[in-house]
């Protein structure tokens, strides 16, 4: 237990100096540099849009882990039940950042609140079998999908132009 306590506080300290050093990379180094803008042909992209990106990107992650750590505890603890949230979870990604994406971005944001309130309904139902594990599982597993296509939908739209 203490060698899990001591590698976690490593981890925290060494997450804190590659964050440290790259703040550090950003600052100018001589009086005569001005600091980088992004443009189109310059390789510096702003850090609030690195920090839009990396949240973009936890969300599908994010629900990613949700789902299947729901799928493990509440149906079964057998192996590979996170294939399919994992192959879900890729599928909203090729699909997102395809170079003519399936669903244009606009359409896809245009989408998102009927796709949940449709997925969602069941929910509101005195009747639903929602309440088993199995039926409950596979209601999250698809009720996430529109949330990840989103989420890398708007990463794929930020992307830089090479």
């Amino acid at each position: 237990s203490g060698l899990w306590s001591l590698g976690y506080k490593l981890l925290a300290v060494f997450i804190g100096l590659s964050g440290l050093a790259m703040l550090v990379s950003r600052i100018p180094r001589r009086e005569t540099e001005t600091p980088a803008v992004a443009t189109k042909n310059s390789g510096s992209v702003p850090l609030r849009q690195c920090l839009g990106w990396m949240g973009l990107a936890f969300v599908p992650s994010g629900l990613l882990v949700a789902v299947t750590s729901h799928i493990t505890t509440d149906v079964a603890a057998a192996p590979f039940l996170w294939v399919l949230p994992l192959a879900l979870f890729l599928l909203t990604f090729v699909i997102t950042f395809q170079r003519k994406p399936v669903l244009p971005h606009k359409a896809m944001l245009a989408l998102q609140p009927l796709a949940v309130a449709v997925l969602w309904s069941p929910c509101n139902s005195p009747s639903a079998a929602i309440g088993r594990p199995l039926s409950r599982s596979i209601f999250w597993l698809f009720s996430c999908a529109p949330w990840c296509a989103t989420a890398s939908s708007c990463n794929a739209v930020q992307r830089p132009v090479n």
